[in-house]
């Protein structure tokens, strides 16, 4: 996925610059998930009779829960359900043989293919409603120590949401335009404040009203005491581990009550060249869940600074929009934005909460 994304050295964007693939690139792209995703499928369910009874369960949306039971990440969005045999060359689905007329039929956010029944979706069909992802709504919640899964978000007034980005990244310009642009998004609901220093950071969560806080930065690792660490780098240089947060808390005496009205959702956006491994973000994610948090949204491979800030833009415009959409439907058609223009990016964002978290109205 990194190399379809990245490139084979990873740190190149594969889009230009409206982060869109020409129709031959993409197609291409297509072809070789959905051969990794069939064979993930494969490992996933190997019993036949198992398959078949998923196949007919999930013929439809479908939303999927996921528990962890180790501190292991799987590609979920990138499962493939259309059986595929490996030595038999695919076919494209109707909806992608002619890409550049048919993804306008995108525009409506259908939840299955729109011309499904034509391609029947059949052995060996390619369509980018075989994954997962763009199928159905999947939801990875995290530990809930009592009481019962969070649905919405509770926002005061005069609510602030924490805003952390990093001085490093390789376009400042294009930073500098995201949050003025991420600003202007949230502003009818919260005030966005900057955190780009450990202090305001930690303010920011001590703040029991606190519904919202958003990465833009990169995600790195580096041995502390032989063991490695992995870190957000915020600001200039400031290195943030997920043990601060726990730290913060105790320090500052806020108590197992401190998210119990309002509890916010994290976004980690990781972006640029960040070595951040899937095991490391999962870190963060137990980290945040420790302090009860109400879900994280965060990229399993590194993405670009460009694709990273469209994604978040797309996402709080509907979440925190007018719209108010629940996390599970903001993603999807963020992801849905992304594939009109042959952009499989959206399907490295995994969402660790409940599919039906949204703001309170």
């Amino acid at each position: 996925m990194t190399v379809l994304t990245l490139g084979s050295k990873g740190k190149r964007s594969q889009y230009d610059s409206q982060n869109a693939k020409k129709t031959s690139d993409f197609l291409r792209d297509l072809r070789k998930l959905a051969y990794s995703g069939t064979a993930i499928w494969q490992t996933l369910v190997p019993d036949v009779s198992d398959r078949d009874y998923l196949r007919a369960q999930l013929s439809g949306q479908a939303k999927i829960q996921i528990s962890r039971t180790t501190a292991a990440t799987f590609p979920w969005s990138l499962v493939y359900d259309i059986e595929r045999d490996p030595d038999q060359d695919a076919t494209l689905c109707p909806l992608v043989q002619d890409w550049d007329t048919n993804r306008v039929l995108l525009d409506g956010y259908p939840p299955t293919c729109p011309l499904g029944d034509q391609g029947k979706h059949r052995l060996n069909v390619v369509c980018p409603y075989g994954f997962w992802g763009f199928r159905h709504l999947i939801e990875q919640p995290l530990p809930v120590r009592s009481g019962s899964l969070r649905q919405e978000i509770r926002v005061a007034q005069q609510a602030q949401a924490a805003a952390s980005g990093s001085g490093t990244l390789a376009d400042p310009g294009l930073t500098k335009r995201h949050f003025t642009a991420l600003n202007d998004c949230l502003a009818k609901r919260f005030k966005m404040v900057r955190c780009d220093t450990r202090e305001a950071l930690q303010q920011a969560f001590a703040d029991p009203r606190l519904p919202l806080a958003y990465f833009y930065c990169h995600g790195k690792s580096e041995p502390k005491a032989d063991i490695p660490t992995p870190y957000l780098e915020i600001g200039d240089g400031v290195k943030i581990s997920p043990g601060a947060f726990a730290a913060w808390h105790a320090d500052g005496g806020w108590g197992p009550e401190h998210w119990r009205d309002t509890a916010p959702l994290i976004f980690l956006n990781g972006c640029g060249t960040a070595n951040l491994l899937p095991g490391d973000m999962l870190t963060f994610v137990d980290a945040f869940a420790g302090l009860h948090a109400a879900g994280v949204v965060g990229t399993e491979i590194p993405v670009s600074q460009a694709v990273a800030a469209e994604v978040a833009l797309s996402f709080y415009r509907r979440f925190a929009g007018p719209e108010n959409a629940s996390v599970g439907e903001a993603l999807r058609k963020t992801r849905i934005d992304l594939l009109r223009k042959g952009n499989i990016s959206g399907l490295v964002y995994t969402p660790f909460c409940s599919m039906d978290l949204a703001l309170a109205q």
